[in-house]
């Protein structure tokens, strides 16, 4: 375990394979010097015996042909190993004279006992036939190898002869161990040394390594603060440089990519539309606070969900088709305890080339204009609907009269009343319709002058009181005094009451009560008409401000109502700056209110007296 996370390091591994390349060197260095320096060694011996066995055969020459001359042993002189020793230079080195017979007749060791015996060497054989011979043996005396050569000595050509020289190889031979232990040692001493400057060149190569890797770890962590040590500059010091220039770019790429993300967070915030995106597999990866608000759920719960399970689909469509991409459909929310609500839903491919990577899902909320088609579309059914009643009955009392009613006393003029009736209807319906269109368009102005309200509400009693008497209702009127003067289009708000007075009327039964009253309310003046009507069911109450809408459909129709009085009403109260609101409750009665503010000076004087 321990050499295998060593052999992880770059450094370890740099310096065995020097360690390696310069064994591997010193091996075949070594071979070959040693290979050499043996034979160097072995040749200079071999040419050393030889040279002093060619001129030991030289010298002794004359004295074996004097001996073969004689034919007896030769004398060669009072001490025979006189002339041995003068030519044995090789340490440890035996010499023998031999005759053409083989019979030894000097010898440098042991010369009583080998003078006069028979030599038995091969060599020696080979050299009285003329041959020279030179071999390598191991003496079985002593075990050690042995140099031996035999060469002839002749005259002319005859052999007369032979000297053989046998020397120890084993001083050679120590001497090439000791040279090749100094080699050993050498190179060892050169490994140690290869290990030291290994280590040393590797830390050199390494160290930039270590500090990139520390680098790319903190980098991996999120610091891109730091930099790479340059030590060199050779191709690992403009590594390093590479390295803090790509941190460089790194960094900067991803603060732009942050500064983008968080514009298009933003961007996202602060859209009024909601976005919703989805990979490849349909999964949500983004949604901003919009999207989640329109759907209902927080963002961490979308995040991750698929989108199909995010989104409401229209029924009867296929989810995956709709998913596909540059699909657009409207859906209404609501639990019916609340307003509906209607967002338009639009899927847009992501695409990456032709392959698609995602889907992103825009929501928007068109309630305001789902609204007012709805209401548009209404508004001309209404409208149609209010002008087709009339004009049918007056095309079926016309036709009537027509055909010879008009003469009969009784029934002529009772169709012509209800004719008259019936174009008065449409008369007013479309006087409403023209006033509703001149306020939507802005082409209806208010002109405000200084009016007591006090007045304008008494004048108001006094018109309907023949009425209210007729109709045996008590109507009264309370003002708490004194009332400042308002600024105030005085028709136009007689028409608001008019039309609240007129409604009060028609809803409340004989012996019922209508009052009205008008109080201070700080900068405000507050007219109140209430009744002891039918009522107005409290489902009904969001709507009545509402054009063309009605309660009792049938019986408003009756009355001659059209739907539109308070609809004018809120829109002229309205640019006055003032308020409507209307409460009620069934078989009890309704109660109307306007607020309306005090003009400047009311209100200035209104404030010192506070």
């Amino acid at each position: 375990m321990t050499m295998r996370r060593l052999l992880r390091s770059i450094r370890a591994k740099v310096v065995l394979l020097y360690i390696l390349m310069l064994l591997l060197v010193l091996q075949f260095a070594g071979a070959y010097s040693v290979r050499a320096i043996e034979q160097y060694y072995l040749e200079n011996f071999r040419t050393t015996v030889r040279a002093q066995t060619d001129l030991l055969a030289a010298n002794v020459e004359p004295y074996l042909a004097t001996h073969a001359g004689k034919g007896a042993p030769a004398n060669l002189g009072a001490d025979p190993q006189v002339l041995l020793n003068r030519f044995v230079t090789v340490s440890g080195s035996e010499v023998q004279v031999i005759d053409q017979n083989g019979t030894i007749l000097a010898a440098s060791f042991d010369a009583g006992n080998a003078v006069g015996q028979k030599n038995g060497y091969l060599e020696v054989y080979h050299a009285l036939l003329g041959t020279p011979k030179e071999t390598v043996r191991v003496d079985p005396g002593t075990g050690d190898r042995v140099q031996v050569v035999a060469v002839p000595v002749k005259r002319g050509d005859t052999v007369l002869g032979a000297v053989m020289v046998k020397a120890s190889l084993e001083p050679t031979y120590d001497v090439l161990r000791r040279i090749n232990r100094i080699l050993a040692t050498a190179g060892a001493l050169a490994v140690v040394l290869a290990a030291v400057l290994g280590v040393v060149l590797s830390r050199t190569i390494t160290r930039p390594i270590q500090e990139i890797m520390r680098q790319t770890n903190a980098m991996a962590k999120g610091d891109f603060s730091r930099r790479v040590r340059i030590y060199s500059d050779d191709e690992i010091g403009r590594l390093g440089q590479a390295f803090n220039h790509l941190t460089a770019r790194l960094q900067k790429a991803l603060a732009d990519h942050e500064e983008e993300r968080d514009k298009l967070a933003s961007v996202l915030a602060s859209m009024q539309d909601g976005v919703v995106a989805a990979d490849s597999r349909g999964r949500v990866i983004l949604v901003n606070r919009r999207a989640a608000h329109m759907l209902g759920q927080p963002e961490d719960a979308l995040l991750g969900m698929p989108l199909v399970d995010c989104l409401p689909f229209p029924e009867g469509r296929a989810q995956d088709e709709e998913l596909g991409g540059g699909r657009s459909w409207v859906v209404e929310q609501g639990d019916g305890s609340r307003r509906p609500r209607f967002l338009r839903i639009t899927i847009m491919p992501i695409r990456r080339g032709t392959v698609q990577r995602g889907v992103i899902a825009v929501l928007s909320d068109v309630t305001e204009q789902e609204t007012l088609e709805r209401e548009r579309r209404e508004f001309v059914a209404n409208v149609s609907h209010e002008l087709r009643t009339p004009l049918t009955t007056l095309k079926s009392y016309l036709e009537v009269l027509q055909d010879g009613v008009m003469s009969d006393p009784e029934l002529g003029p009772r169709f012509l009343r209800v004719a008259q009736n019936e174009t008065e209807r449409m008369i007013r319906l479309v006087h409403d319709l023209l006033q509703l269109s001149r306020i939507d368009s802005n082409q209806w102005r208010v002109e405000k002058a200084p009016t007591s309200l006090a007045h304008l509400l008494r004048q108001v009693k006094e018109r309907f009181q023949f009425q209210a008497d007729e109709r045996n209702i008590a109507l009264s009127l309370s003002l708490v005094e004194p009332l400042p003067p308002i600024a105030l289009d005085r028709d136009k708000m007689l028409q608001v009451f008019d039309n609240l007075l007129s409604n009060a009327l028609k809803y409340t039964g004989p012996g019922g009560k209508v009052s009205i009253a008008a109080r201070m309310d700080g900068p405000w003046v507050t007219v109140t008409v209430a009744d002891t009507g039918i009522g107005i069911p409290a489902e009904d109450l969001p709507r009545v401000f509402d054009r063309f809408y009605r309660v009792d459909k049938a019986r408003s129709r009756e009355l001659g109502g059209t739907g539109l009085g308070l609809s004018i009403a809120r829109e002229i109260v309205r640019a006055h700056g003032g308020e409507i609101a209307l409460d009620s409750e069934v078989g009890k009665g309704t109660t109307v209110t306007v607020r309306l503010p005090l003009d400047e000076e009311a209100r200035a004087a209104d404030a010192g007296t506070a």
